[in-house]
């Protein structure tokens, strides 16, 4: 019987220090799943008064990039965005607007999120999110075409201002017709592959860094193109506020 005793009272005791160095080391007293450290950092970052935000994106091109678009602002009251950024168009197309939105849309199009235990430390949990294809698909289909508007609408602009008295009749018109079978060839032929690796401060469960990996794969001209494209975010609350 006292043997019984002395066993529950170290059992009890080995529990209850597990409990104070799991508090006094700032971690979780329970595991969270990838998808819902996800969910908790997208809610973090609602709860922030102020936190600046920077990035860019652009094309792949083995080990370097082209076609950067630099972006970046400050968010202040949750939702009033101050952008900094080169021009409209190019925030409009391959930048992020809002990080709120953007991470929202991270966590509506993921289909499986995994935890990266190498990668991730006692400082920073590192998450890989696969997106839906279908849904990243339809996000890209918008982006390309919105895009094509938007430089099909400066290209007709360019061709009135050049256009003399001499020139061909409706050469605008035909190589705005072309131009959009370009674009309906390449979406009606548009698969598309992309992951998130989003790191999270481990403490306050806040993002730090996103980078999202996108390969589109399509058809012009009747042959196929991949095209590899890479974004980056990084949101610096201010914790102070």
């Amino acid at each position: 019987m006292g043997s019984r005793r002395r066993v529950a009272m170290v059992a009890f005791g080995l529990w209850l220090t597990g409990i104070s160095q799991a508090g006094c080391g700032g971690q979780p007293l329970m595991v969270k799943e990838p998808k819902e450290l996800l969910r908790l950092s997208v809610s973090g970052l609602a709860g922030i008064d102020v936190y600046r935000f920077s990035g860019e994106s652009g094309v792949k091109d083995g080990g370097s990039m082209k076609e950067v678009v630099r972006f970046g602002g400050q968010v202040e009251h949750h939702d009033q965005i101050r952008l900094e950024a080169a021009s409209a168009r190019q925030i409009e197309q391959y930048a992020v607007r809002d990080p709120m939105a953007y991470l929202k849309q991270v966590q509506a199009e993921a289909q499986r999120t995994e935890l990266e235990q190498v990668e991730s430390n006692t400082r920073s949990t590192v998450l890989l999110i696969h997106a839906d294809p279908e849904l990243a698909r339809n996000r890209w289909v918008r982006t390309l075409s919105a895009k094509w508007e938007d430089t099909g609408q400066f290209g007709a602009k360019k061709l009135d201002k050049n256009q003399v008295s001499h020139s061909l009749p409706g050469k605008k018109d035909v190589e705005i017709r072309a131009s959009r079978n370009l674009l309906e060839e390449m979406v009606q032929s548009l698969s598309v592959d992309t992951t998130y690796r989003l790191v999270i401060d481990r403490k306050k469960l806040l993002p730090g860094k996103l980078t999202e990996n996108t390969v589109l794969h399509y058809k012009r001209a009747g042959r196929p193109y991949s095209e590899s494209r890479q974004l980056t975010l990084e949101i610096k609350p201010d914790l102070r506020s």
